[in-house]
């Protein structure tokens, strides 16, 4: 408890004791009037039940203190107890995909291998270090919950000496019930003999208006300690989720010990592996080294085989020029006949007008017969599309020309 708490407490206390000496003069006062003694009576009681809350509002307050004080170092401990636990749920992650990268190496070229070896190693390393500082972390945070649980059994033996002062205080307040039963014994008494005392009673009358200013004061500070009353019945139910909460964090904490000893395993399983890995990288080195002697034979013979292409791509190119030139002589020839026949559908037409003028029906059989004879066999009609491919063409089109054949360059259309 605080000085200042302290103080408030003993004058209280000093004015309780002070009511118990001016309860005498008051009961002569009571002996006249039977209703200002009932009064009276009903008001001392008020004030001692109002002093006993005060005391209660008081020790309540205290236990507010020490909770709002124990709570802070809670809070940190909580939140780096998660920061902890996501480190490492994030370390278990990194060293899932080690094993992961370590299981699926294939073969590669040398270089590439012993890049991906020296990028693992230095994962690896990476890993043992960030896995010494978790371990750092979590020793600290160990001597912090020693502490934490210090600090709970000295709030525990605060929480005690406070039931101590709380039972002070109803001692307190039963003496002060007694005071008040053989005040009553003595107001019976001093019915029938107290008259020389009005006198005093004058003079307890300007002591009671300077104690009800007291009085007044008290009750203002009564209401700010109603206040900080409820405050500590709430702190009274927050000390108790708060070692709830302690309790799941010492589950959490046995967990995280778990899971440090697994993964401690995985990564001394995951050294074992890459060792292994390393020897059968370097047999497969030797591997590629012979895969790559087969490759370069491989491509001498292709050199090879792309000249004598070049060579029968520049062969068939003169093939097609040839046969374009060959192409264009048979549709002069072609155009020739076309020419030919419109001039003997010219001269049909013309004998046809004569064959009318003609109209006896023997004429006509000649004129039939010399049509038959004059009218030339009718021949197909067609046109002859060529592609022209230059000679410094991509490979891609050098190979589509010359798996063609000059009948596929050329398209005809017929009719009759």
């Amino acid at each position: 408890m605080k000085p200042r708490n302290i103080l408030v407490i003993i004058a209280l206390l000093a004015a309780c004791g002070y009511i118990v000496s001016l309860q005498f003069p008051q009961k002569e006062h009571l002996q006249q009037t039977p209703q200002a003694e009932k009064s009276g009576a009903a008001e001392l009681e008020l004030k001692i039940e109002q002093l006993n809350d005060l005391l209660q509002a008081i020790i309540q307050a205290n236990l507010a203190r020490h909770r709002a004080e124990q709570e802070k170092p809670q809070d940190d401990l909580m939140q780096k107890l998660q920061e902890v636990t996501a480190q490492k749920e994030a370390l278990g992650q990194e060293l899932i995909q080690a094993k992961t990268s370590l299981g699926l190496v294939r073969p590669m070229k040398a270089e590439e291998n012993t890049g991906a070896k020296s990028q693992d190693k230095s994962r690896i390393e990476n890993l043992a270090k960030q896995l010494k500082e978790k371990e750092g972390a979590l020793a600290a945070l160990k001597g912090q919950l020693n502490q934490e649980n210090v600090n709970q059994q000295a709030a525990s033996r605060n929480l005690n000496r406070i039931s101590e002062e709380l039972k002070m205080a109803k001692n307190a307040k039963s003496a002060l019930e007694r005071a008040l039963s053989e005040a009553e014994k003595e107001k019976d008494e001093d019915k029938t003999t107290n008259t020389s005392l009005r006198l005093e009673i004058n003079k307890s009358e300007k002591e009671l208006t300077s104690l009800k200013n007291t009085l007044g004061q008290s009750s203002k500070e009564k209401l700010s300690l109603a206040k900080e009353l409820e405050e500590a019945r709430a702190a009274s139910r927050e000390i108790e989720k708060m070692r709830k909460e302690t309790e799941q964090l010492r589950v959490k904490l046995e967990l995280l010990n778990k899971t440090y000893s697994d993964l401690r395993n995985e990564y001394l399983r995951a050294q074992e592996a890459l060792k292994e890995n390393e020897i059968e990288a370097g047999r497969r080195a030797d591997r590629i080294l012979v895969l790559q002697e087969k490759l370069a034979k491989a491509e001498v013979q292709l050199a090879d085989r792309q000249l004598k292409y070049t060579e029968m791509e520049k062969e068939s190119a003169l093939g097609r020029e040839q046969n374009v030139a060959v192409q264009l002589e048979r549709e002069e020839l072609k155009n020739q006949l076309q020419r030919a026949k419109l001039r003997l559908n010219e001269l049909e037409n013309q004998s046809s007008q004569i064959l009318k003028m003609l109209r006896p029906a023997g004429d006509a059989g000649v004129a039939l017969a010399v049509l038959s004879v004059v009218e030339p066999p009718k021949e197909e009609s067609a046109r002859i599309e060529v592609e022209l491919v230059p000679a410094g063409d991509t490979n891609e089109t050098k190979e589509s020309a010359a798996g063609e054949t000059p009948a596929q360059n050329v398209t005809r259309e017929t009719g009759k």
